[in-house]
């Protein structure tokens, strides 16, 4: 069985290096192929690629920017591995990511898919959290997780690998999906059983050109996860259980996505999908924290800011 893996960038040339050699690291097993694809890129991340020398690894330059999704629909039409995985230029893997995904893999012979846990980094290559995601299973796990991704981005991309069929399955991405790690993610779930070590299989770089960041500061982001909420629930499968959960869910969704608008001081826009989360689900337990963030949207960013430390240190007075 062999294993490739996609390392994706775009001006990622202070991170690219490292991201290159984690890959270049890893064994037991070791890739038997590394395809670094460049996205057009304006700095000098095409050199970076260039400038290792490893019989493994090939470099893909696009001769125009072709976007995040349609440089990966690319990439894995060049890949011929059993096994693949992909790598965004600004992460890192562990160098046992394999070890322990392809154990999961002989444990679980029906499983389509491997991921594990992630720890956070900053743009020095330090780590910064290895908190674990509250949603995800307590220990080793294989089984049907769709409807939970669907309702919890827990998959981190940087910890995946899946079987080709998996991917082919997931692909292509719509061009316009500019961030699509939990569109793909799902797509792979719905396809058959995902796996999970249990293990910290890569380091999430977490820096201001970071995609996720991006989506929510400038505010694109609400489209794409909206999107991928329309699709999956316009489509037939697990139809019950989706009817079932969807007003949490998309109640969930709106939180989160106004969560992150506050977080940047896009006011209005979580105010607006504050509203919306308690719309979608009136009687969520949750719906008071969204009214009260909601409330918190009409203050000034300092006054609210002021409350927020003199009630943070009235309860540790009081605790």
């Amino acid at each position: 069985m062999s294993i490739s893996i996609v390392v994706q960038s775009y001006d990622f040339a202070p991170f690219l290096a490292e991201a290159i050699q984690s890959v270049l690291a890893l064994r037991d097993p070791a890739p038997e192929e590394i395809l670094v694809i460049d996205d057009a890129s304006q700095d000098a991340s095409a050199a970076i690629a260039r400038s290792f020398d490893d019989p493994r690894l090939r470099v893909i330059v696009n001769e125009r920017n072709l976007g995040a999704a349609e440089t990966f629909n690319r990439a894995f039409a060049e890949t011929r591995g059993d096994f693949v995985a992909r790598l965004d230029g600004d992460d890192r893997y562990r160098p046992d990511f394999l070890t322990h995904a392809m154990a999961a893999f002989a444990r679980h012979p029906a499983a389509v898919a491997a991921y594990g846990r992630i720890e956070l980094i900053d743009s020095a290559g330090r780590v910064t959290s290895s908190a674990r995601h509250p949603a995800l299973p307590p220990g080793p796990h294989c089984g049907d997780r769709f409807l939970e991704l669907l309702e919890d981005n827990f998959l981190s991309a940087p910890t995946l690998i899946a079987r080709r069929e998996a991917w082919q399955h997931a692909l292509p991405v719509p061009a316009d999906m500019h961030f699509f790690d939990w569109y793909v993610a799902l797509r792979i779930a719905e396809y058959g059983p995902i796996a999970f070590t249990d293990h910290v299989h890569a380091g999430y770089r977490v820096h201001p050109g970071g995609m996720h960041v991006a989506m929510m500061r400038e505010g694109w982001g609400e489209a794409i996860y909206l999107r991928v909420l329309d699709k999956f629930f316009s489509e037939p499968g697990h139809a019950e259980a989706k009817a079932a959960r969807r007003r949490r869910i998309y109640a969930k969704w709106y939180r989160v996505i106004a969560d992150n608008f506050f977080g940047y001081g896009r006011c209005i826009d979580a105010r607006r999908c504050y509203r919306a989360a308690i719309v979608s689900d009136p009687w969520h337990r949750d719906n008071w924290t969204a009214a009260r963030r909601w409330a918190a949207t009409y203050l000034p960013r300092q006054t609210y800011e002021s409350l927020k430390r003199f009630f943070l240190q009235a309860r540790r007075e009081i605790g």
